[in-house]
């Protein structure tokens, strides 16, 4: 009896050793993923420097900070996740599938691309400029490099569609009685990947003074599983339909 307590005792101690053992190690487990840096610009606002880091499963959007507020978009779910430190909530927005309505005749969209063959090329890939108009008023154009980038490009496009579904939920009895304004619906919602159909976004310029230019990337850079994981304490909500 005595030697069955002591291997007990033994084999107790062997099975916490291991569990700290796996537990540890887990919690230091990296990830494979994508870093993208990029400088967003608004009118009289001092430069942005936004950081995108992509995984398999998540897409996560800040200001280069690991400990500060962003993003993180959950591909599989479509559910974007806005974490506010300082409120400490997180602000869910899911896609829902809405009915967008057929555009109304006053408003008449036109695209143009054309290849940039005296563009230096990035990473070997040529580049390629889109512009979307609206009746003759130029409203977004886009730099892309043509296949650079494509699950990068795949993610944006995912982010961009649940964005588009809650920005038309929200516009849904709007009036748009100018070209800016028409504009901003066409590019946010009806075109809002037109661009990124095309290839990765190295430039973007709106009409309303909004830019955004890549900076850098790195493929295959090991990420820290915790800058996908979310507050457990923080306060949920989400927007009403």
């Amino acid at each position: 009896m005595i030697l069955n307590l002591q291997m007990l005792k033994k084999l107790a101690l062997c099975c916490l050793s291991l569990i700290i053992l796996i537990s540890a190690t887990t919690d230091n487990t990296k990830i494979t993923g994508t870093k993208i840096y990029f400088v967003e610009k608004e009118p009289k606002v001092e430069h942005i420097r936004i950081r995108m880091l992509l995984t398999p499963r998540f897409l996560r959007v800040d200001t280069g900070f690991d400990n500060g507020d962003f993003i993180l978009f959950d591909r599989k779910q479509r559910l974007i996740q806005n974490v506010v430190h300082a409120d400490k909530t997180i602000l869910n927005v899911s896609y829902t599938g809405f009915k967008v309505a057929p555009l109304v005749p006053d408003i008449k969209i036109s695209k143009q691309e054309r290849l940039l063959p005296d563009a230096p090329r990035i990473n070997q890939f040529a580049l390629k400029q889109i512009v979307t108009r609206v009746n003759d008023l130029d409203c977004k154009k886009t730099i892309v490099a043509v296949k650079l980038l494509p699950r990068v490009t795949k993610a944006m496009q995912e982010l961009n569609t649940v964005l588009a579904d809650q920005y038309a939920r929200g516009m849904k009895n709007m009036v748009f009685n100018n070209n800016r304004a028409k504009c901003d619906l066409v590019t946010s919602v009806y075109e809002v990947n037109s661009d990124l159909r095309a290839g990765f976004p190295v430039q973007t310029n709106r009409n309303n003074g909004w830019s955004r230019s890549l900076v850098d990337f790195k493929e295959n850079v090991t990420l820290s599983p915790k800058l996908f994981s979310l507050p457990q304490d923080y306060f949920r909500y989400s927007l009403p339909n």
